[in-house]
């Protein structure tokens, strides 16, 4: 899993596999609870994936 992660202007990028159940719960949390999360189009993401691989 990749996470791409905007504070303010600031952007992380963070790649997780997971290996121990701690991490497959928190994958299974983003699948499951969309409601805590920002939702985007696929055209948003993968716009914001080409601008932070721009950055790095």
């Amino acid at each position: 899993m990749t996470e791409y992660q905007r504070i303010g202007s600031r952007y992380t990028v963070y790649t997780l596999e997971a290996k121990i159940l701690p991490e497959r719960n928190m994958i299974m949390d983003l699948i499951e609870d969309v409601e805590r999360y920002e939702r985007m189009s696929e055209e948003e993401f993968e716009g914001l994936v080409k601008e932070l691989k721009s950055r790095i």
